[in-house]
């Protein structure tokens, strides 16, 4: 073959003995070292939608018992823009519904996100309402969140800065692990990294450490665990939070896509059926708004289900803090039934 000077390595894949360079080609060695002044830990989740419910736990009751750190605020890294899009309609209707709030300290005033899709505008504001609030917490992708510098040139000033980074999904490579940790303990200050992993991630997270040439790829389980009851409480009202959003984002597709077929259908002086006609007064119009009505109930008897549900597990740590303990089951959280709830939303 013309330009080959040299017969090429050939690498023996039946021998049983490892090889180096294999190792290497496979998982390439990375340089760069965390910042002096991070911790490393994880948190264990049983499957990827357990997720959800420790990442609710470690905002309301986790990253509160530990009091290393000036500020609470908490930079949350995913590995896709999809993924911060659906994780922080989950957590806006936890923060709507005042479920932060369930363990007594105090809760973040916006869900902000970061992504690709957002224009120079949004993005500036997301980052300005995270850093003016110590409990801030922030959603953001690999690709919008590169290049961040979230700690403030006045390094007396320690108030400022991110304290947490939270790892929601395991990074896809070794830079990536650094990029995002590098993102708190900035400054010389101190900073905490938490890996939110899955049996499925762990052969991931080993090729990682493989490549940052660590002796022990496991790292420490984060200094804090739930309790049963906070587990219980989590999860509960993080099942009903997902449904609410579901709902939400069901029913403002439906509408959506109407609107635009109306719209479309305006703009091309097309005439529209009965069907179609939001004045008409036929049948099956009236039912369509009898229908549409009968969603936005639903979502609301839900959100007012939730704040019950909030309300009635905060009575039930408080109890346990102070030394209160009893059974307690998902069974035992009771809501107001959902004929009664309806009749308490007539009457506001």
């Amino acid at each position: 073959m013309f330009g080959l000077k040299k017969s090429a390595k050939i690498i023996d894949l039946s021998s049983n003995q490892p090889n180096n360079q294999l190792a290497a080609n496979n998982s390439p060695l990375y340089q760069s070292t965390c910042p002096d002044g991070l911790s490393e830990s994880r948190l264990l989740c049983p499957n990827q939608p357990c997720k959800d419910i420790r990442l609710f736990w470690f905002i309301a009751f986790g990253r509160h018992f530990t009091s290393n750190h000036s500020n609470q605020r908490c930079l949350i890294f995913l590995n896709s823009k999809s993924g911060v899009r659906r994780l922080a309609g989950v957590l806006r209707q936890l923060l709507s519904s005042g479920a932060f709030l369930v363990s007594g300290y105090p809760s973040p005033q916006y869900v902000n996100v970061l992504h690709a899709d957002m224009i120079q505008k949004q993005r500036l504001r997301s980052l300005e309402r995270f850093q003016a609030d110590p409990n801030g917490i922030l959603l953001a992708s690999d690709v919008a969140a590169r290049g961040l510098d979230l700690a403030s040139s006045d390094v007396v000033n320690e108030t400022t800065g991110v304290s947490w980074v939270i790892h929601f999904d395991v990074p896809r490579t070794a830079e990536l692990y650094i990029h995002r940790s590098g993102r708190t303990a900035r400054a010389n200050r101190q900073g905490t990294s938490v890996l939110f992993i899955s049996p499925n991630e762990i052969v991931l997270w080993r090729r990682i450490a493989v490549s940052l040439q660590r002796t022990n790829p496991e790292l420490n389980d984060f200094s804090i665990q739930p309790t049963n009851i906070q587990l219980t409480v989590c999860e509960q009202i993080v099942n009903l939070a997902k449904q609410i959003d579901v709902e939400e984002h069901r029913n403002s597709r439906k509408i959506a896509n109407d609107n635009w077929f109306t719209k479309a259908a305006k703009d091309a002086n097309i005439l529209l059926d009965d069907d179609y006609d939001d004045k008409s007064g036929d049948e099956e119009n009236s039912g369509k708004r009898k229908q549409l009505k009968k969603t936005f109930d639903n979502i609301k008897v839900l959100k007012l289900q939730l704040r019950q549900l909030v309300d009635f597990s905060r009575r039930k740590l408080l109890k346990e803090i102070n030394g209160q303990r009893e059974n307690f089951h998902p069974s035992s959280i009771k809501t107001l039934s959902k004929v009664k709830l309806i009749k308490k939303l007539s009457a506001q």
